[in-house]
């Protein structure tokens, strides 16, 4: 991070908002002691410059307050966009500046923003020397995890974001899985109880496992908890395995909820136009519109190989956490469960108990 805190402490000087390219050095060892006091100092004057700010009425930290670490990663595992802290030499007044800097997946480099302390943990960046970038940082409890809060679209590696709540995890971090609109959110909290109203999960003659009601009707999208776990039926009333459900979370190789996975916490689309295969030779292409209001809507086009020679139409269901559920525009019963990954590089499809991975080619 010496290498980086260079370029900010010239950034800072020079009112620059992006940096054009640099890369992170390695911190040369410190003793313990030293390194103790540096930590120190860093806090009293984070605490200090980011409620200094310029407006009138500010008040000093809460001692709830929680700062996020400083000279390590914050980083999306869904996107590999990264947020980090550090403190700078100032802006030429002589007064240690506290930053927060953004590198997207693919950016050659870091944009910078100045933090103002909002109280309760949460930080509102600014673009030098003051102007409200619409972008909040939220301070999870532990300091683990951040929730970056964009009330506008944002350039990233990938292209342009949209609006919206974005979990941020340290490398170091072994917390489970972490929801960035209510971190308190589990799959518990809206799964069905096995056993309720005669569901029972009972294995089909083609060999899935599904959830069943005496009316013969599959539950669908939906957690189910049985005995100690929970598992996840996709929209084909399957056991899902090996894929994110509708909510984020991840479903293991035996189906139920894998809590060493992190959750998706962006909504990525299918890249328009773009064909996604798998090993097999099937296909999926997807054409989609988003609505001012941010509702997606489209359809989506699955091709087999020429020696199986099926082609059909869906139309497609978003759930937001970058899921979508794909119905047949024919067939009632032919219905997936699919994923985007990888800043819409990657796909994962479910239905009737299995899971294929489809990279985008064109």
């Amino acid at each position: 991070m010496v290498k980086l805190n260079n370029i900010l402490v010239s950034i800072m000087s020079a009112l620059v908002l992006t940096v054009t390219s640099t890369s992170c050095g390695s911190q040369q060892q410190k003793s313990q002691d030293t390194t103790q006091e540096e930590g120190n100092l860093l806090e009293r004057v984070f605490s200090r410059t980011v409620n200094g700010n310029n407006d009138e009425g500010a008040t000093t930290e809460d001692d709830g307050d929680r700062l996020p670490k400083f000279d390590v990663d914050y980083i999306n595992s869904a996107t590999g966009d990264k947020w980090g802290f550090a403190m700078t030499e100032g802006d030429g007044s002589g007064e240690a500046v506290a930053v927060a800097h953004f590198r997207g997946e693919g950016m050659q480099g870091y944009d910078i923003y100045q933090m103002r302390a909002q109280g309760g943990s949460r930080y509102r960046l600014v673009e030098m020397p003051d102007k409200d970038t619409g972008i909040e940082v939220y301070v999870l409890p532990g300091g683990e995890s951040i929730r970056v809060t964009r009330q506008t679209a944002m350039r990233t590696g990938y292209g342009t974001e949209a609006a919206g709540s974005y979990v941020f995890n340290t490398v170091e971090s072994t917390d489970g899985a972490v929801s960035s609109i209510d971190p308190g959110y589990t799959p518990e909290r809206l799964a069905i109880k096995a056993g309720d109203h005669g569901g029972k999960f009972e294995t089909l003659e083609s060999g899935e496992e599904a959830y069943t009601f005496p009316s013969g009707e599959y539950a669908r999208s939906q957690w189910v908890k049985d005995g100690s776990k929970l598992y996840y039926v996709d929209v084909s009333g399957c056991k899902m395995k090996d894929n994110y459900a509708h909510d984020g979370f991840y479903a293991g190789s035996d189906g139920s909820w894998d809590k060493s996975v992190h959750c998706i916490d962006s909504n990525q689309l299918p890249r328009n136009g773009a064909t996604y295969v798998d090993d097999g030779g099937k296909s999926w292409v997807f054409q989609l519109t988003t609505d001012g209001d941010g509702t997606i809507h489209g359809k989506a086009h699955l091709s087999y190989p020429k020696d199986i020679n099926f082609k059909a139409d869906y139309t497609v269901k978003s759930f937001g956490s970058s899921a979508y559920s794909l119905f047949n525009v024919k067939d009632e019963f032919d219905c997936w469960h699919a994923v985007v990954l990888d800043g819409g590089r990657t796909l994962r499809v479910s239905g009737a108990g299995v899971t294929e991975v489809f990279q985008q080619i064109r």
